[in-house]
């Protein structure tokens, strides 16, 4: 008896197999990476560095002094290794101690940093569908309560809905049906109140519902996508201007290309082979507002 097909997908996978068929190739198949570095692609990389060592400091009983001095040393060490320029890293490193003197007094007490997770939510006689995350921060708060949050780094407030990929999917493995975007703002004219927020989002047992069987729809759709080698474009015009996902898309040169032997030389001149995607690695989704 043949071994069944494994499939392992995460939110990153999932937004991509439904954008877009041939991204999802470029991406998660193939691994290209563009040779030029996308900043906001750093500046949350730095974020999310500081974040996750300070957290995990407190939660292995180190002051908020210490925790904070060494979070901001670490930082400052980890940009030496990004393409980042002095001045922005310094700022959000300036962010950074405005935020945790900010919740200072919160009251957290820290559940999980970084966790990983995988859960099966399909099985049949051939293949295996694993959903697979990472929830940057899982804590206990005196008002909050117990919940997850998603810490994004934002040059602009953004608003937020429980229709997400990463969000339901945290929603749906820690059994909860809220969970919260930590909104950690850049900008440089707001004062802390209206830079930093926790923002609940509601999500429902049937919305979570609906989402396990839509993800194993798509998942059934990557799978034949696989198997068969095929991965159609796609070239949806997106809200409010009406214009092509693919102008925002770091392929679309070599989507606008004659022939083959054209987008071969695009990927060679302006791409790298990196390393396979996992849940683990720290790429980030780049969206029109920030990290």
């Amino acid at each position: 008896m043949a071994e069944k097909r494994i499939l392992a997908l995460d939110s990153q996978i999932l937004d991509a197999i439904q954008k877009c068929g041939f991204y999802t190739f470029l991406n998660f198949i193939k691994n290209y990476r563009p040779n030029e570095i996308i900043a906001p692609m750093e500046r949350g990389d730095l974020g999310h560095t500081l974040l996750e060592i300070y957290y995990k400091l407190l939660q292995r009983g180190v002051s908020w002094d210490d925790a904070v001095k060494q979070s901001a040393e670490n930082g400052r060490e980890h940009y030496q290794k990004l393409h980042i320029d002095l001045q922005t890293a310094e700022w959000i490193i300036k962010n950074f101690f405005d935020y945790t003197e900010y919740y200072k007094y919160d009251g957290i007490k820290i559940l999980g940093v970084e966790e990983s997770f995988s859960m099966v939510i399909y099985e049949d006689d051939d293949l295996i569908v694993l959903y697979e995350g990472k929830i940057d921060l899982h804590a206990e708060f005196p008002v909050l309560g117990e919940s997850v949050y998603d810490h994004k780094w934002r040059q602009a407030r953004a608003d937020y809905i429980g229709l997400d990929n990463q969000l339901l999917g945290y929603s749906v493995y820690s059994n909860s049906n809220l969970v919260y975007i930590n909104e950690v703002g850049l900008q440089k004219s707001y004062p802390p109140e209206k830079r930093f927020r926790r923002v609940p989002i509601p999500i429902g047992e049937g919305v979570k519902d609906r989402w396990i069987k839509n993800t194993i729809m798509w998942a059934k759709i990557l799978d034949y996508n696989i198997q068969n080698n095929i991965w159609p474009q796609s070239h949806l015009k997106t809200p409010p201007l009406g214009i092509s996902q693919c102008v925002k898309c770091q392929y679309n040169k070599i989507c606008n290309s004659e022939n083959d032997e054209i987008m071969l030389r695009k990927i060679q001149d302006e791409f790298h082979i990196g390393p396979a995607w996992s849940v683990g690695n720290k790429l980030e989704e780049v969206t029109e507002n920030g990290e």
